[in-house]
């Protein structure tokens, strides 16, 4: 395991005002049919195909038993998508909360390879309806055996499964 960063401690940091300083820019190669990069202060990922269904994955380096991930986020254009949020991941296992933002559905699942085992029942939507063009802070935290996902600040979900005790953190 890499050394135990301090408690609160800030692994990864983007405010996506300097592209030259840029860390996803950098980090992430282009998929094909898509274009990405940096545009008025946002970091911007857009399908050019019709079809195109694509990801942006940020592993942050080191291997952590507890650990939250923030992510601000807003949902641009005519498809909404979703946001997948991973920690104690390891070989392919680890845990998820995932938030969709065209309808604000979201679940907590513990991801087997190639398969998610879900924690919690997929939601029906959010109490805040649609996200489309709306700003919003998505939160996973693993600490100890709790799992939870929160929006803005407010707990969506939680469980316990004490399967995995550390990973990497994306």
């Amino acid at each position: 395991p890499s050394p135990a960063p301090q408690i609160g401690a800030v692994l990864v940091y983007e405010d996506f005002q300097d592209p030259a300083r840029g860390i996803l820019l950098h980090s992430i190669p282009a998929a094909e049919g898509s274009e990405q990069g940096y545009e008025a202060g946002h970091y911007v990922l857009r399908g050019t195909e019709d079809d195109w269904q694509g990801d942006v994955e940020l592993p942050v380096p080191g291997t952590f038993r507890d650990s939250r991930v923030s992510i601000e986020v807003s949902s641009i254009g005519e498809r909404a998508g979703g946001v997948y949020l991973e920690c104690r991941l390891n070989d392919g296992h680890g845990y998820g909360g995932v938030f969709f933002l065209d309808d604000g559905a979201y679940f907590l699942g513990r991801r087997e390879g190639d398969s998610v085992r879900r924690l919690t029942s997929p939601s029906r939507g959010s109490p805040y309806g649609r996200f489309r063009h709306a700003g919003l802070t998505l939160d996973l935290a693993c600490v100890g055996d709790r799992i939870s996902l929160a929006l803005d600040g407010i707990e969506l979900a939680t469980a316990r499964d004490a399967t995995y005790a550390e990973g990497s953190t994306s």
